[in-house]
């Protein structure tokens, strides 16, 4: 939300700071629209593995269409490798473009200092840390990295590293499932730079393929039990008058739950309308993601002594208790 927070400080909109920022830094083939991007003759499709995301070695295909817009303030962007090397020159330039100070260096350089410990850094074994959107790497050679990832199981990739002191930078692109790749590029570009000698370097790539395997493997398999019938047998549905109805808590806010024709149940959340499948007794199934591979979370409905649901918890919004709605009655 910090982007969202700076335009509006500044008076705009998130698209208009956005658009004002790439027309300054000439940028003239980047959006951060979804709609601009799709008004695109020649752009990238995503791409993901066939079947549920659960076999690693399964060939790509075309993935479903996604609107990533609200997660577009947190970095998301479509661009060419011309406009996103003006980007690159602008960080290594410490707010700079062709002479011309677009970001104030000082206000740049504060992103790039720690915030946060974030644990040891896989590839080094050493304590990283968080900035404000940069992971920061200190090197045993005394060099500072800072860099970001990003993934979705939806069929896109991306990975930037930078040494702002020596003025490197490197962005890598990919259009397919999360793998290690760009990662492994970005880290071998490095070595070659300060090694010279590729025979030396580290296999980049199969380390980082490790990881995000193991990562993807972990999602899929974070509960198996929900892929099954219960041992016990499924207890039958109550009724989908049993759990219909309008929840409500400050933090979600108001959700609307509705019976089905063949007695599942809909829940509306977010302007969105999501198939809840009856699981267990008074748990259902929500998939509330499409993507690769599915994330089933749980929905459990908690029934009082009239027969009649009185609360719901949606597990995937409970991380910090705000998952527990309420039923609103009529005054």
């Amino acid at each position: 939300m910090g982007a969202v927070a700076a335009a509006a400080a500044a008076g705009l909109s998130w698209e208009e700071a956005a658009s004002r920022f790439y027309e300054r830094c000439n940028m003239t083939s980047t959006t951060s629209e979804n709609d601009k991007f799709r008004g695109e003759c020649d752009r990238a499709s995503l791409h993901v593995r066939a079947g549920n995301g659960t076999n690693f070695s399964a060939p790509y295909i075309v993935a479903p269409d996604r609107n990533p817009d609200p997660q577009a303030p947190a970095g998301g962007v479509a661009a060419n490798v011309i406009d996103l090397a003006q980007w690159l020159r602008l960080q290594l330039g410490n707010g700079t473009w062709n002479g011309d100070e677009i970001v104030s260096s000082e206000a740049l350089l504060y992103t790039h200092q720690p915030q946060i410990n974030r644990g040891l850094d896989p590839a080094s074994n050493r304590t990283a840390f968080y900035g404000l959107g940069w992971n920061i790497d200190y090197q045993p050679s005394g060099r500072v990295f800072i860099g970001h990832a990003g993934a979705f199981t939806s069929g896109t990739r991306s990975y930037v590293r930078l040494n702002i002191a020596d003025g490197i930078g490197i962005v890598v692109l990919s259009n397919c499932w999360p793998t290690g790749t760009p990662d492994g590029i970005a880290y071998t570009f490095m070595d070659w730079v300060y090694q010279g000698d590729q025979s030396e370097t580290t296999d980049w790539v199969s380390f980082w393929d490790d990881l995000y395997e193991q990562l993807n493997e972990a999602f899929v398999t974070m509960d198996p039990g929900f892929a099954v019938t219960p041992v016990h047998g499924s207890a039958p549905l109550k009724g989908s008058d049993v759990y219909a109805g309008t929840y409500s808590n400050d933090y979600v806010g108001i959700v609307q739950v509705k019976g089905t024709d063949n007695q599942n149940l809909t829940m509306e959340i977010g302007g969105r309308s999501l198939l809840l499948t009856h699981w267990d007794r008074d748990v259902f199934i929500m998939r509330p993601v499409p993507e690769h591979p599915e994330h089933p979370t749980t929905v459990t409905f908690s029934v009082g002594p009239g027969g009649q649901a009185q609360q719901v918890l949606i597990d995937v919004l409970n991380g910090d208790g705000g998952g527990v709605l309420s039923r609103e009655t009529k005054e």
